[in-house]
């Protein structure tokens, strides 16, 4: 939403002090909305954000915030079993890791350098990786992938070394990596629209585009 006259001064000014954002909503399919609602869950209270210092997320009344120098690595990965993400956050007895799941997949799994309290308050458990199904998974595992590479900085910043990262690749090479990434009919795009595909857009776009500030 773009801001309006209808804003007052002293609304504006407040505005301009939040700091800018990347927002990542989360992507509903109806059986998993259904599921989802009686633990208080709804596409409103469901975000991943990427700040100039931090990572964090909400699913309903559970959510999580970590330094992004905390982030080890980030990977898109999926579909998965339905049985085993469907409703609320699905702990896994394999690695503990945790799944906030509002649809089959595909997914980003972000692992922790140190592992972070998601379903239980005050750290009793910690779980070395969150998998989220965020709108679009490309570009916030994009995202995230360099943020590991150089820890906190101006999201400006992060979105600038996205793309040089991604414009120092082959078009082959960039294909490779957005078949990585879960990207499917790869083979006929153009540098560009890889780059495009892959990069976080600018404010006001979609996905990973959103930034407070700039746009709501």
């Amino acid at each position: 939403m773009k801001l309006g006259s209808h804003l007052s001064g002293e609304e504006h000014g407040a505005r301009a002090l939040v700091p800018p954002a990347f927002h990542f909503r989360f992507r509903f399919s109806l059986p998993f909305l259904v599921a989802a609602l009686p633990f208080g869950i709804t596409p409103a209270r469901c975000s991943v954000t990427i700040d100039d210092r931090d990572l964090s997320a909400r699913f309903g009344p559970w959510s999580f915030r970590t330094p992004l120098d905390n982030i080890a690595d980030a990977a898109v990965t999926g579909p998965y079993r339905w049985p085993k993400v469907l409703g609320p956050p699905r702990l896994s007895l394999a690695d503990g890791g945790v799944t906030l799941a509002s649809n089959p997949g595909p997914g980003v799994c972000i692992h922790f350098r140190e592992s972070v309290p998601v379903l239980l308050a005050g750290g009793l458990l910690r779980h070395p990786s969150v998998t989220v199904t965020v709108d679009d998974p490309q570009k916030l595992a994009e995202l995230l992938e360099v943020a590991a590479a150089t820890g906190p900085e101006p999201v400006d910043q992060l979105a600038d070394d996205v793309h040089v990262s991604l414009m120092s690749l082959t078009t082959a090479q960039l294909r490779e990596r957005a078949r990585d990434l879960g990207m499917t009919g790869v083979s006929k795009m153009k540098k560009a629209d890889l780059v495009a595909a892959l990069a976080p857009g600018d404010a006001g776009g979609p996905g990973g585009g959103l930034r407070d500030g700039d746009d709501g």
